[in-house]
């Protein structure tokens, strides 16, 4: 029986392999299925998954999707990228931002007249700022004259983050193996306007897990709860 597992509807017309399918394929590579039966239930040629487990599999020649996932991120990381600021790029923003267009404007007034090689909007505002560096004066173009503009989701700390926390893409290859006992995951989840609490701690060698409803309980109370519930195994808990 295969595992279930969650897909993203029309796989097929992104370019890159999600990290849904990448733990499918890694979940049904740990049952022998073989690459046309995942093929089949992902929605991905044969030789695309063929190419992810070439790449990305580890030392030892298994394959992980957490350590999939980072090692394509990286590779995305280190191409070459095109240079979108053409000579004729920076003329149009320059002649547009000296009437006063801003740079949505500028671009979204591009794309009607059929220009599509305009850069990001945010990359316009790269550019105006690295500009200032060197002595322009087109951010006073701009209509927030020259207050720096703050990207969206770069305002103030959201709450659930964890300071310091460790990716888990860090955490050691011998973990993935799921064939020692004593490597849990520990997961908190919080009801709307703190009125409740789930805690789940799996065991991704056996399966075991234990689900318990510690809220409102301190952090010892909870850590009985744990060890409890696992029969005297002693869990860590920081915080």
């Amino acid at each position: 029986m295969l595992l279930e597992c969650f897909l993203v509807q029309n796989s097929t017309s992104m370019k890159h392999l999600s990290t849904n399918e990448r733990y499918t394929i890694q979940n049904m590579r740990e049952q022998g299925n073989s690459l046309g039966t995942i093929s089949e239930v992902i929605g991905r040629h044969k030789s695309t998954i063929s190419r992810e487990l070439r790449r990305n599999c580890l030392n030892d020649g298994s394959y992980s999707a957490c350590f999939g996932e980072k090692y394509a991120k990286e590779r995305i990381a280190e191409k070459p990228r095109r240079n979108a600021l053409t000579p004729d790029v920076i003329a149009v923003l320059e002649r547009d931002l000296k009437i006063e267009f801003s740079p949505e404007q500028i671009v979204g007034r591009e794309a009607l007249l059929g220009n599509h090689k305009m850069p990001s909007i945010a990359t316009i505002y790269r550019y105006i700022w690295a500009e200032r560096k060197g002595g322009s004066r087109l951010f006073e173009f701009l209509r927030n004259r020259g207050k720096r503009r703050k990207p969206h989701g770069q305002g103030k700390t959201r709450g659930g983050s964890i300071p310091n926390r460790t990716d888990i893409s860090e955490r050691p290859p011998e973990v993935e193996s799921r064939k020692r006992f004593g490597d849990f995951e520990r997961d908190l989840i919080i009801g709307a306007e703190q009125s409740g609490a789930i805690v789940t701690v799996n065991d991704r060698a056996t399966g075991l897990l234990v689900k318990l409803t510690p809220w409102p309980c301190p952090l010892r109370c909870l850590a009985r709860q744990m060890m409890a519930a696992n029969g005297g195994v002693i869990l860590r808990i920081s915080g």
